[in-house]
């Protein structure tokens, strides 16, 4: 009779162990404002009026909400984040911005993260684990700088929320003598250029009900004449810090050989942003394409790129007066190092806001202070990058 049990326990832990390693389930539970539905704000100009524009959920249905108000009188905005975890912020409205500066020196504490991909929860909780947030979204970090390597958008299902509260905390962060970085990825151009090809489809049936009602498309949301547009194009491709570049994909040796100065890389990449591709110069496409800061992948052999070698690697940070490059853009299990230390990767898989999976990933960041690197992980612990 106990062999029996025991058989029995066995296999009830085996089958219900096995289960559990592949199980997989979706957010939002019953209940829950589906992250599905809902999206936004978005702020789009029209003359000296501003279009408040929302998207919610009715009856299992996506509907649009636009509401109308005078510019001057825009000052404040909710933003609402549904699904798990809900959180909801207010956003003081800038409305005007210049060109961020691309170089920086004597900062002494960095926290650097890339790839986030629309996932809110997932950037919340390393950056609260690691002292950059508080537990009501508010910066931490003092005079510190938060960098951010790239692609906000796309894949995720919070790309707007997080867009919002990124714009926030550089307020809040300049307030206390610090700053955060958003640097261009891929997947942002992508975006303003209006492939939606890894969007979530939530965001392409808004480009559809916003095309039907208010004949914009979902790139115009994001356009030179919106809110997040006009602050996403103040932003650079490249920034250096102290000894230190932070650029999405990184910089090719022809990239480098074209003795054109991160000021004028990031200076030509924003200008192409709302260019017709057609209309690209050698230049442009140089910046632009495979060879560029928001593409290149030839620090680790990727097939169809130009790859870098150990004096390619020497000869671009001469040439830029640095002694690493931190780049995102190509996906590894854990940040790992290149070049004898001079490359750094970043980009892991992010945890996803509408997913849950067991065996969960781990989401990562980079914690430099004073020029000592680690790996910080989503529970807060750190080790020697």
């Amino acid at each position: 009779m106990t062999k029996q049990l025991c058989a029995i326990c066995f296999f009830l832990f085996v089958t219900s162990n096995s289960f559990v390693l592949s199980q997989e389930s979706y957010f939002p539970r019953e209940g829950e404002k589906k992250s599905e539905y809902y999206d936004g704000p978005y702020i789009y100009y029209q003359n000296s009026k501003a279009l408040i524009i929302n998207s919610v959920g009715e009856n299992d249905e996506m509907l649009l909400s636009v509401k109308e108000e005078d510019y001057k009188n825009l000052d404040f905005l909710n933003v609402y984040k549904p699904g798990f975890m809900p959180r909801e912020f207010a956003v003081k409205i800038k409305k005007n911005f210049l060109v961020e500066p691309d170089e920086y020196k004597n900062v002494e504490k960095l926290f650097v993260l890339s790839d986030i991909e629309g996932n809110f929860n997932s950037f919340v909780n390393l950056l609260q684990q690691h002292n950059v947030l508080d537990e009501n979204l508010k910066w931490k970090f003092g005079s510190g700088h938060l960098v951010i390597i790239g692609d906000v958008f796309d894949r995720g299902v919070h790309q707007t929320e997080l867009l919002w509260l990124i714009y926030k905390l550089e307020e809040e962060a300049k307030e206390s003598g610090g700053n955060v970085h958003f640097i261009l990825g891929n997947h942002e151009v992508m975006n303003f250029q209006n492939d939606l090809r890894y969007v979530e489809k939530k965001y392409t049936v808004l480009d559809s009900l916003v095309s039907l009602r208010l004949n914009l498309r979902y790139c115009d949301l994001i356009g030179v004449n919106s809110e997040l547009g006009q602050w996403l194009r103040s932003k650079n491709a490249i920034v250096k810090i102290d000894n230190k570049i932070f650029v999405h994909a990184g910089i090719s040796p022809k990239l480098a050989k074209s003795d054109l100065t991160i000021s004028e890389i990031n200076d030509i990449l924003r200008k192409c942003i709302d260019k017709d591709k057609n209309e690209y110069n050698f230049t442009d496409s140089l910046i632009l394409k495979r060879n560029g800061p928001l593409w290149y992948r030839g620090y680790f052999n990727e097939e169809g790129y130009e790859s870098a070698s150990d004096e390619d690697v020497k000869m671009i940070l001469e040439k830029y007066n640095s002694e690493f490059i931190f780049v995102g853009h190509t996906r590894f299990e854990k940040p790992q190092s290149f070049f004898e230390g001079k490359i750094r990767a970043i980009n892991v898989n992010p945890i996803q806001d509408h997913q849950y999976v067991i065996p969960a990933r781990k989401s990562y960041g980079i914690l430099i202070i004073n020029n000592n690197f680690f790996i910080a992980d989503e529970n807060g612990s750190l080790e020697n990058y």
